[in-house]
């Protein structure tokens, strides 16, 4: 009993250690665990000698549109992971990292403006066969989104726009609204569940509608 104590204490240190002075490391296991839990495999693709890294839950050509999920500024893929567990297994679903973030290519300073970083995603959507229909765009903030929708409209069925930083009264035209309580720092990471099933009852209304902007 004394040596499983012993034991437990030890790894108890070892955790609180890793945690002090290595937090990334700790992210990254928990991270490594999430995506073994939901059979969520790490890929590469190239447009030409820029890397991209994603992951891509689901099966493309499913009864409702791809859909593509942007992370904020600092972030990479895995910040979705938690959102993936609460969307449908079928529901095809592609998370990047964005331009400098993560595993994609870091280069010169125009690929991080907006409208460079918009440029790289539909690179992205090229290399990964995203542009034979028209997905859903999802992101934090929103800005890149806002630019890739109205820069290549014809590959875009619908937005979502978690946390954007306008406040809106009211939804545009076929458009929603949903303000959620308590989100804490981001609705994404703090209402999973309900952030995911207002994506999906947004993109199924929108079946038989146009493309659409949903504002969380």
């Amino acid at each position: 009993m004394q040596k499983l104590l012993t034991g437990l204490g030890s790894c108890a240190c070892a955790l609180t250690t890793s945690f002090l002075f290595r937090p990334g490391a700790l992210l990254k296991a928990y991270n490594w665990y999430l995506r073994r839990r939901l059979g969520v495999v790490v890929r590469y693709s190239h447009s030409g000698s820029y890397r991209f890294c994603y992951c891509s839950p689901g099966t493309p050509g499913g009864a409702t549109p791809s859909v593509l999920l942007l992370h904020g500024f600092t972030a990479n893929k895995d910040a979705w992971l938690p959102l993936l567990k609460y969307l449908p297994r079928s529901q095809h679903v592609v998370c990047v990292d964005m331009p400098g973030h993560g595993g994609t290519s870091r280069t010169g300073p125009e690929d991080y403006s907006i409208e460079g970083q918009a440029h790289r995603i539909h690179q992205f959507v090229q290399t990964v066969g995203l542009d034979k229909k028209p997905f859903h765009l999802g992101s934090m903030g929103g800005d890149v989104t806002g630019v890739y929708a109205a820069r290549y409209p014809s590959y875009v069925f619908s937005i979502s726009l978690l946390c954007p930083g306008a406040v809106l009264q009211k939804a545009l035209p076929n458009s929603q609204v949903a303000l959620l309580d308590d989100c804490g720092h981001t609705a994404h990471q703090d209402q999973h569940r309900k952030v995911a099933k207002l994506i999906m009852d947004f993109i199924s209304a929108l079946e038989v509608n146009s493309k659409s902007k949903l504002l969380l």
